[in-house]
């Protein structure tokens, strides 16, 4: 049933059919997810070339689930509790918890990572000037 006042119009997907079956593949592979059955000769052998394209790639490499996916909470270490450093630095804009363990190997206390420099912390893998800067500024409340 259409709502009154409103045309309906058939949603149209931009996603490539190889790029859903990539994302069936991997969802098989990383998840034991699957859903896909071949009904002809034809469509098994597509389907074990495209496994065959898929595993010559490492898996850190694949992105087709990452197209689809992206998880609402961030990959936890549920064997090792967050340090106080990487509480504070995850909160800071453009950091987030990812980065935050960059920081937190960085600097060994609160204090020296409110007393770091911009340059300091640019040299941090994943922060950038920009981020250095914003850091800096958000720790000691200058901008």
């Amino acid at each position: 049933m259409v709502p009154r006042g409103r045309d309906w119009a058939p949603h149209r997907s931009y996603i490539e059919y190889k790029r859903v079956d990539s994302y069936l593949d991997e969802l098989w592979y990383y998840a034991g997810v699957v859903v896909k059955r071949s009904h002809t000769a034809k469509e098994t052998v597509d389907q074990v070339v495209d496994l065959y394209k898929l595993f010559q790639a490492p898996p850190e490499e694949h992105n087709s689930l990452k197209q689809f996916y992206t998880p609402l909470l961030p990959t936890l270490d549920l064997w090792e509790r967050p340090n106080l450093v990487r509480r504070v630095a995850k909160e800071l804009k453009g950091v987030g918890w990812e980065r935050s363990k960059a920081v937190a190997k960085r600097f060994g206390s609160v204090w020296e990572m409110c007393d770091a420099s911009e340059r300091e912390w640019a040299e941090i893998e994943g922060i950038g000037d920009k981020t250095a800067k914003s850091a800096v500024n958000e720790l000691r409340k200058e901008g």
